[in-house]
């Protein structure tokens, strides 16, 4: 069975990253954000797999600079110990 890719619209993207238009490009050129599918001569896409793993990896490198203090449960305890 052949699993079909969900191709996500640059305003998608933006709200799924929190990066801005100008942002995402930039990115792009510097090699640090998935490029996009071209669609038609002035319409593009991303593939969801590769903003999803962009977001992963941004999460990652976070949590690996942070030392690894924070873990998945964390916001659970947070939450918890401000009640």
């Amino acid at each position: 069975m052949r699993k079909f890719e969900r191709l996500l619209r640059r305003r998608e993207v933006e709200s799924r990253t929190g990066r801005s238009c100008s942002s995402i490009y930039a990115g792009i050129a510097a090699g640090t954000f998935p490029a996009p599918v071209t669609l038609g001569s002035k319409s593009v896409a991303w593939l969801e797999s590769e903003i999803d793993t962009y977001i992963q990896r941004r999460i990652a490198e976070r949590d690996k600079r942070l030392g690894g203090s924070r873990s998945k449960g964390s916001k659970a305890s947070t939450k918890e110990a401000a009640q």
